[in-house]
């Protein structure tokens, strides 16, 4: 079960920050979490069900190599992605971690 976290900034950042310090470890962590996702789409990657899951409120979650995106009620925020999360989906887009690919290409795994 994921932990849910403040509908914030700061609680996006810490959501980020919780998966791991390195691209193997945000890997491991949404692994023992059981999330999967689809590459090369923002909304339905693995980090993507995985914020969609710490804030159930979330209207709209989109993860690229690049940047976060986050609709909240009240707030839409655009985050730099943090580093071992951006190796993570440049890896995952590209083929590795096929075990976090979900079957049926189904977003959600």
């Amino acid at each position: 079960m994921t932990t849910t976290y403040e509908l914030s900034e700061a609680g996006v950042r810490a959501a980020l920050a919780d998966l791991g310090s390195t691209e193997r470890q945000v890997a491991a962590t949404l692994r023992e979490l059981g999330l999967k996702g689809e590459r090369s789409r923002a909304g339905t990657c693995p980090i993507a069900n995985y914020l969609y899951d710490a804030f159930p409120a979330a209207q709209l979650v989109a993860v690229s190599g690049e940047a976060v995106y986050a609709a909240l009620p009240g707030s839409k925020l655009e985050l730099t992605t943090p580093q071992p999360c951006r190796d993570f989906v440049t890896g995952f887009d590209v083929g590795a971690y096929p075990d976090l690919v979900a079957a049926g290409g189904e977003g959600r795994g």
